[in-house]
């Protein structure tokens, strides 16, 4: 049994990999994937001038300001100065998360960042998960074909590792940026037989009510979808168990280790990262074993749901499309 998502694409990045700056779990967190330049950088809001202070954020880059169904996406030649003129400003007093998009080299410039807020503006118009307070539209400057695909490409690339930060503005049933279906073989097969359930299509539906996980050091998302809670790869599972945990979780965390479905994090040897997400029979279960302890549904708190976005036909969706880009 499979849950599939109609009309998805699965945008889970399983390949990335989330390192946590502090022991105890808190923010922020980096999403990297080795096997790229770039890396997101996710914190709360209220933290831009201790992070800014304690992150080399001198570079050129691309941020999305995030908060209550509203968001502000934006580039800079100086990532810090920007950051911090923002925290000051009222008009962004709406922003509860921040998702800052870099590379680890010069490669991501001025000229990259500004094409990254050009996709990024259009891609979140069409998925219309969450209302833009931009009050322009980003200058689209002349670049040859070459140029593009690079470009486009590492896009692609960047949401892939917004996704896994936990940044839900671009990724949802009618997203037509990500047809690509991607599907993770796991050793072991289903889970059928441990009332578990690979997910085939990562992706929130519309209208899904998102949750997350409240839980010590544990960062992890999920969401109901008809009889199963789906928790999101890229969440958290903690690794040691608790001696109170009901002992049906032992073999359901056992199946998910053996089969890849979660692995070691590599900066927290307490914690494993769920590499495809995984429907269980309740949210309940779900928090059992991600925990590793005998806890309940209360542990998963509800996000703010998004806005509904301003009409819009289909033409003018269809227009802002990304491949509309030249």
């Amino acid at each position: 049994m499979s849950i599939i998502i109609p009309g998805g694409a699965d945008a889970s990045g399983f390949a990335s990999t989330i390192l946590r700056h502090f022991p105890d779990g808190t923010a922020p967190r980096e999403v990297i994937d080795r096997g790229q330049t770039l890396r997101v950088l996710a914190f709360p809001f209220n933290w831009t001038a201790e992070i800014c202070a304690a992150h080399d954020l001198r570079s050129a880059g691309t941020y999305i300001l995030a908060g209550d169904g509203e968001a502000y996406i934006g580039e800079t030649g100086e990532l810090a100065s920007r950051l911090l003129t923002h925290a000051q400003d009222l008009d962004k007093a709406f922003a509860t998360e921040v998702f800052v998009v870099s590379a680890f080299n010069k490669l991501f410039d001025k000229d990259t960042a500004q094409h990254f807020e050009l996709r990024f503006v259009r891609d979140a118009k069409a998925a219309g998960l969450v209302r833009l307070r931009n009050q322009s539209t980003p200058p689209q400057p002349r670049r040859t074909a070459e140029r593009l695909v690079t470009l486009n490409r590492m896009v692609n690339d960047a949401q892939r590792l917004l996704f896994d930060a936990g940044c839900r503005i671009f990724h949802s049933a009618n997203d037509s940026a990500i047809r690509a279906r991607r599907k993770v073989e796991l050793p072991l097969g289903d889970f059928d037989d441990l009332e578990m359930t690979r997910v085939e299509l990562a992706r929130v539906p519309a209208g899904a009510q998102e949750f997350e996980l409240q839980y010590t050091n544990v960062w992890a998302r999920g969401y109901q979808y008809e009889d199963r809670f789906v928790v999101l790869a890229g969440s958290e599972m903690r690794a040691e168990l608790n001696a109170s945990t009901n002992k049906i979780c032992v073999p359901r965390r056992e199946k998910l280790i053996a089969s890849g479905a979660v692995v070691k994090v590599e900066t927290q040897e307490d914690l494993y990262r769920f590499t495809v997400s995984v429907g269980f029979r309740s949210a309940a279960v779900a928090a059992k074993i991600v925990c590793g302890a005998h806890v309940g549904s209360e542990h998963w708190k509800p996000l703010a749901r998004p806005a509904s976005p301003p009409p819009e036909s289909a033409e003018t969706a269809a227009s802002a499309s990304p491949e509309a880009l030249p």
